[in-house]
């Protein structure tokens, strides 16, 4: 299943997989905002799956909004657990 992401009042909605196959399209799709934008906001609820390539772009994308002083929030089933590894990771 591919990723569809859709904007609705600041907030990205992520439907599908977030995968090896679409991981690098998401991490694309996201990068632009970072440079414009110093919060962004992923709303993960109807995704199906989330793997390590997966995980890696979001750590990732958190990790560079941190540098640059801003917030990289996820919100939806999964995401305090998702959170809880992106924190984690960086701290290590």
């Amino acid at each position: 299943m591919s990723l569809q992401i859709t904007q609705s009042n600041g907030i990205y909605y992520l439907n599908g997989n977030i995968n090896t196959a679409t991981a690098k399209g998401l991490q694309s799709h996201l990068e632009v905002l970072i440079l414009p934008n110093k919060t962004v906001t992923i709303n993960i609820d109807n995704v199906t799956e989330i793997d390590e390539s997966g995980v890696a772009v979001l750590k990732n994308l958190h990790t560079r909004f941190l540098h640059k002083n801003g917030t990289f929030l996820i919100s939806g089933k999964g995401a305090k657990e998702i959170y809880a590894e992106t924190i984690f990771a960086n701290i290590a």
